[in-house]
């Protein structure tokens, strides 16, 4: 699946979830450093999941992302995660993007929390 037809599909879903459960703190898709499948990492952090826990929120989040059946919107994720809103990576990427930036920003070949990642796009 092209990467804007993606993202433009996660943000809606994203939508539908800021208004069931409320905002996130941050959300990326990621392509890890060193993977032979160049697929991407859902990863979001929120006050509701601090709230609810991880095991519960990232079963919430694979219902809702995974839900859509078109065989290359599936293909094209690795898995997806959730993290409380004081992870390191979370803490690390907040710190030096903020929340105030034109959704989606790319970023390409960075190291945040000790994670190699070939690019990310924030959401």
């Amino acid at each position: 699946m092209v990467k804007k037809a993606l993202v433009n599909e996660i943000q809606k879903i994203l939508k539908e979830i800021e208004q069931e459960k409320g905002k996130f703190s941050l959300v990326i898709l990621a392509l890890m450093k060193e993977r032979w499948r160049k697929r991407w990492r859902f990863t979001a952090a929120a006050p509701w999941i601090d709230e609810i826990g991880r095991p519960e929120a990232i079963g919430y989040l694979h219902q809702k992302l995974f839900a859509n059946p078109d065989p290359d919107y599936l293909n094209s994720f690795e898995d997806a995660n959730a993290f409380y809103t004081d992870h390191p990576l979370v803490k690390e990427i907040l710190e030096e993007y903020g929340t105030d930036y034109e959704s989606p920003l790319i970023i390409n070949g960075r190291t945040f929390a000790q994670i190699e990642f070939e690019e990310i796009i924030l959401l």
